[in-house]
């Protein structure tokens, strides 16, 4: 688990942002749910055969005996929240929630992937229609165009429906009867238990058999078919990159029909920086009415691990003013600056993060501009002998200023930033 340091909260804190504000536009609402939830939500609703549920699942007893889990995901999480608190029935079919936060999973450390990550993501429920995979698919694509990821494509399958997917798992299994001894121990349990997550493993040797079985669109029922097709043809209409992926059937037993994953050649083997698809029956299965929804989850530590330079840099949290006094003496003058800043709206609404107050007595300048070099201050005051010398950090240059000189400077720079 990785600790999030101060040169790069700022990124998170945009990111964050403007996810927030891209979510409301398009009508989502804020959702909140617990870190810890029953054990049951999730073996029930994600599948004892997952990866995330047989290997990565944090899960404990508390002190009451009861089995409690840090959430591995949040959809689970989101629609028992929804149930509870009665925000869809009959009478109120539709919904649209997303949230933001960590979640757990036990697996090995790799890139863009630590045991807590961080997702965002939507829910919209009540809508059985191919438009509802289409709004999540397109405001997915437009998330990552936002934020200047270039070369992604969608990878999208349907996984059938409760008509359909039970002929095609027949066929799956007589394929993997028949190769069965040559595929690892998961696998070979997995075909007796829940066939489709064969598809989950990531072993070599595995790969080329699982690559050569039957395809799940070749045997999808009528309504499936047109389902797919419907969406296929409106991801033309946004210009969104896709391809048909068979093989896509997502680490979760809950999808129905719609599964996708966005991909970027810029994260190397584990490309996936986002996903999700149609769960038509997890409110149901989880004591709620028969209401269909669809979802997907981004992945904030990848996003932010490929986004471009100049946006990173953009976002690092910046200081406007740094502050030192090294005259070796008791004087007012840093507090003066401090108060005349505090007292000036302008300056204290701006985009810059704040004013650092440094008093080390006796310490070297040089000490000082260093400092404000790495906090990224864009001035630097040095106080010696009760005179104030402003250092532009950019520029390199420096004068002797009083205080209402310092404000004017500050506040030229702020209004140039606005204009900008």
């Amino acid at each position: 688990m990785n600790d999030i340091l101060p040169e790069e909260t700022g990124v998170w804190q945009n990111v964050e942002a403007h996810i927030n504000k891209l979510f409301q536009k398009f009508g989502y609402l804020e959702i909140r749910t617990p870190l810890l939830e029953q054990t049951e939500l999730f073996t029930g609703s994600i599948g004892n055969e997952t990866d995330i549920v047989s290997k990565e699942i944090y899960s404990f007893l508390d002190k009451k005996g009861r089995n409690i889990a840090l959430r591995p995901e949040a959809t689970a999480s989101v629609v028992r929240a929804a149930i509870e608190n009665n925000l869809i029935n009959r009478s109120n079919v539709q919904a649209k929630l997303y949230y933001l936060g960590p979640m757990f999973r036990y697996e090995r450390p790799q890139g863009g992937r630590q045991r807590q990550f961080y997702q965002a993501g939507i829910e919209y429920i009540g809508e059985p229609s191919s438009k509802a995979d289409v709004d999540v698919i397109v405001i997915a694509n437009i998330l990552l165009r936002d934020f200047g990821i270039q070369g992604a494509k969608t990878f999208i399958n349907s996984v059938g429906c409760p008509d359909c997917r039970p002929g095609y798992t027949e066929k799956l299994k007589e394929y993997v009867s028949a190769i069965s001894g040559k595929l690892c121990e998961d696998c070979q349990r997995r075909a007796s238990t829940n066939i489709l997550r064969i598809f989950d493993c990531k072993v070599d040797k595995c790969q080329e058999y699982i690559n050569e079985a039957p395809r799940i669109d070749r045997h999808l029922c009528g309504e499936c078919s047109a389902h797919l097709d419907n969406i296929t043809e409106s991801l033309k209409i946004f210009n969104i990159s896709f391809e048909i992926d068979p093989r896509i059937v997502r680490g979760l037993d809950y999808y129905t029909r719609t599964v996708f994953e966005i991909k970027s050649g810029e994260l190397g083997a584990q490309n996936a920086v986002c996903g999700g698809g149609r769960y038509d029956d997890l409110i149901k299965g989880l004591g709620g009415e028969d209401i269909p929804a669809v979802g997907m989850a981004i992945g904030l530590d990848r996003l932010i691990s490929i986004l471009p330079d100049h946006i990173k840099l953009a976002w690092r949290k910046k200081l406007l003013l740094y502050v030192a006094d090294v005259s070796g003496a008791e004087n007012n003058r840093s507090s003066e600056i401090f108060s005349r800043i505090e007292e000036n709206k302008r300056i204290m609404s701006s985009e810059y993060y704040g004013v650092a107050m440094v008093r080390n007595f006796g310490r070297r300048r040089d000490y000082h501009l260093k400092k404000a070099n790495i906090l990224r201050a864009k001035y630097a005051a040095i106080i010696e002998d009760g005179r104030i010398f402003l250092r532009d950090m950019e520029k390199r240059s420096e004068e002797e200023k009083t205080v209402d000189g310092i404000i004017s400077v500050l506040e030229k720079e702020v209004k140039d930033k606005e204009k900008a």
